[in-house]
C-alpha cells in the first residue's frame, strides 16, 4: 500500500495505518530542527538589539548583505568535504540526467541549454518566458539528481526575496519598536498557510487555521506585555519631560508597513523552497544551495555595498560593529536559514513557521530562570500558552487525504479478501 501523505498525528504517536518509520523519524528530526531554530531566533534577537542600541549600526542594507554573503563560505566546505568522499554527491554533468537508481530513465529537459536560451532572448518579455520556463522545470522535476547548474538556478530564484524579507524586517527594526515589528512578522505563518493551501502544499482545516491564528494572537499578547512594560518605565523615569517629534508617527507606520512587507516576502521564499527542493534530499545538496545563495547575494549587491562603505562612506563600520555583525551573520543565515530549509523539506512550509512562535515560551522560561521580576502577567502566560496551542493544534490536525486513502486501501484490501473467497468457492463447486 502506497500513502501519498501522512497525518502528523500518525507520524507522531503511530497508528496502524501509519507511514514507514523513515518517515516519522523526518518529521521527528524537522521538529527537533525547528527547536534549535528557535534558540537560534531568542540570540540573534539579543543580538540585533545590541548592534542597534549599543554599537549604533542603522544600515539594514549591509547587516544583510553581509549576513548573506558569510554563506558564500559554504562552498568551500562542501568541495573540501567532496574530495574527502570518494564518490562525490553534486558532481557536474552535461547533460543533466543522472537520476536515482529506482526512477529509471530520466525524460525532463536538460539545463545545459540556458546558454543558448539565453542567446535567443531578444527582448525584455523573452528573459521573462525563460525565468518561467526554468521555474516550472524546477517544481515539476523531483526526480533528477542536481548538478551546479541547479543549484545555482534555485539560488537566483530564492535570493532576491530572501536578501529582501531580511533587509525589510532589519529596516522596520530602526523605524518601529521591536514589540510592534515582531508581531507584524509573525503574521507570516498566515500568508505561508494560503500560499500552500492554494498551491496544495497542504490541506485546509479550520482547526488548522484557529491554530495559527492562535500562535500570532499569542505572539500579540506576548509583546504587549513587554510594552506596557517599557511604557511604564519611560514613564517614571521622563514624567514631565515628554516630547514627540512630528515625525514618529510616520517613522513608526513606515517600519509597521516594511515589517508585512518582511512577512510576505518570508512567506513567499519559505514557499519556493518547499517547491524547489525535492523531498528525497539525496538528489541536491542543501549546503550547495546555500553557499551559492550566499555567493549570488555577494555578487549581486557588491556594488551597493561598496558605493554605501566605500564611496559615499555612509556607513561607518568599526571592529566592533564589524564582528558583531559576522557572528550574527552566522548564527543568523549559515545556522538558522539551514535549519528553516531542512525544516520545510521535512515537515512542510507551515509547521516551520508556526514553530517559531514557540521562542515566545522560550524566552518566557529564560526570564523566569533568571529572575525576571517582570515576566509575569497574565498577558506573558497567556500568550506562551497560547503559542503552544497553536504549535500543537498545527501539528496534530489529521490529514483529510490520508485518512480517505487509508480508508480506500482497506476497502480495496476487503474486496480483494471476498473475491478470493468466491473465487476459491466457484473452484469447489467446479470440482465437486
Amino acid at each position: 500500500m502506497i500513502f501519498e501523505a501522512s497525518a502528523p498525528w500518525e507520524i507522531l504517536f503511530g497508528s496502524s495505518t501509519a507511514p514507514s518509520a523513515t518517515s516519522k523519524w523526518k518529521f521527528t528530526f524537522g521538529l527537533f530542527l525547528i527547536f534549535l531554530q528557535c534558540v537560534l531566533l531568542v540570540f540573534n534577537s539579543l543580538l540585533t538589539q545590541f548592534l542597534f542600541e549599543e554599537l549604533e549600526l542603522e544600515s539594514p542594507f549591509i547587516m544583510t548583505y553581509i549576513g548573506m554573503s558569510l554563506m558564500a563560505f559554504l562552498l568551500p566546505l562542501h568541495y573540501y568535504a567532496a574530495q574527502k568522499s570518494s564518490s562525490p554527491p553534486h558532481q557536474e554533468s552535461s547533460t543533466d540526467t543522472a537520476c536515482i537508481p529506482s526512477v529509471g530513465c530520466c525524460t525532463s529537459p536538460s539545463f545545459d541549454s540556458l546558454a543558448h536560451d539565453m542567446n535567443k532572448a531578444t527582448t525584455y518579455t523573452d528573459f521573462v518566458d525563460i525565468a518561467v520556463q526554468r521555474s516550472q522545470k524546477l517544481v515539476e522535476d523531483h526526480t533528477t539528481r542536481w548538478n551546479h547548474r541547479k543549484h545555482v538556478l534555485a539560488a537566483l530564484y530564492i535570493t532576491p526575496a530572501m536578501f529582501l524579507a531580511d533587509w525589510a524586517f532589519n529596516a522596520a527594526l530602526i523605524r518601529t519598536s521591536i514589540a510592534s515589528s515582531t508581531v507584524l512578522v509573525s503574521i507570516q505563518s498566515i500568508f505561508v498557510y494560503a500560499f500552500a493551501v492554494v498551491l496544495r502544499l497542504d490541506f485546509y482545516s479550520v482547526w488548522k487555521l484557529l491554530g495559527i491564528l492562535a500562535g500570532v494572537a499569542g505572539t500579540a499578547l506576548t509583546m504587549l506585555h513587554d510594552t506596557t512594560v517599557v511604557s511604564s518605565l519611560e514613564t517614571e523615569e521622563t514624567n514631565d519631560n515628554f516630547m514627540v517629534e512630528d515625525d514618529t508617527a510616520t517613522s513608526q507606520w513606515w517600519g509597521d508597513s516594511l515589517a508585512i512587507l518582511a512577512a510576505m516576502i518570508y512567506a513567499i521564499y519559505t514557499i519556493q523552497v518547499r517547491l524547489f527542493c525535492p523531498e528525497n534530499e539525496e538528489l541536491y545538496s542543501m549546503q550547495l544551495l546555500l553557499g551559492y545563495i550566499g555567493a549570488v547575494a555577494l555578487v549581486l549587491m557588491a556594488p551597493a555595498a561598496i558605493w554605501l562603505l566605500l564611496i559615499t562612506q555612509q556607513v561607518q563600520l568599526t571592529s566592533a560593529s564589524l564582528g558583531m555583525v559576522l557572528i550574527k551573520g552566522l548564527f543568523d543565515f549559515c545556522i538558522s536559514d539551514y535549519l528553516l530549509f531542512r525544516s520545510v523539506i521535512l515537515t512542510g512550509p507551515t509547521v516551520p513557521t508556526v514553530g517559531l512562535g514557540l521562542s515566545i515560551p522560550m524566552a518566557f522560561l529564560l526570564d523566569f530562570a533568571f529572575g525576571n521580576d517582570d515576566v509575569f502577567s497574565w498577558y506573558s502566560m497567556v500568550g506562551a500558552l497560547a503559542c503552544l496551542a497553536g504549535f500543537f493544534a498545527v501539528n496534530l490536525v489529521p490529514d483529510p487525504t490520508t485518512s480517505c486513502s487509508c480508508q480506500d486501501g482497506g476497502n480495496d484490501a476487503v474486496d480483494t479478501k471476498d473475491s478470493k473467497e468466491a473465487s476459491l468457492m466457484d473452484d469447489t463447486a467446479s470440482v465437486t
